[in-house]
């Protein structure tokens, strides 16, 4: 059989997770609102495109690069 002491403290506990648990939730959020969400705003009047997601009017989005005669053969 627990203590009373036991008892007291089990419930002590969970309620500090349970606080802590709200506590860090309201933190990301505040950060989530203070951080992302502007700096979105601001990259969107900006027009940066940091993901290079915006259409383009070509057939393909393969990059051409120039053909090297470089030996791979003995790389490593």
């Amino acid at each position: 059989m627990k203590s009373k002491f036991g008892q007291i403290k089990n419930c002590i506990i969970k309620i500090q997770k349970s606080v802590l648990n709200k506590i860090v939730a309201v933190v990301l959020f505040t950060e989530y609102i203070l951080i992302i969400i502007p700096t979105a705003i601001l990259m969107k009047l900006c027009k940066r495109d940091r993901l290079h997601l915006k259409k383009y009017d070509t057939n393909s989005y393969w990059k051409t690069y120039k053909n090297d005669d470089v030996n791979y053969e003995r790389q490593f």
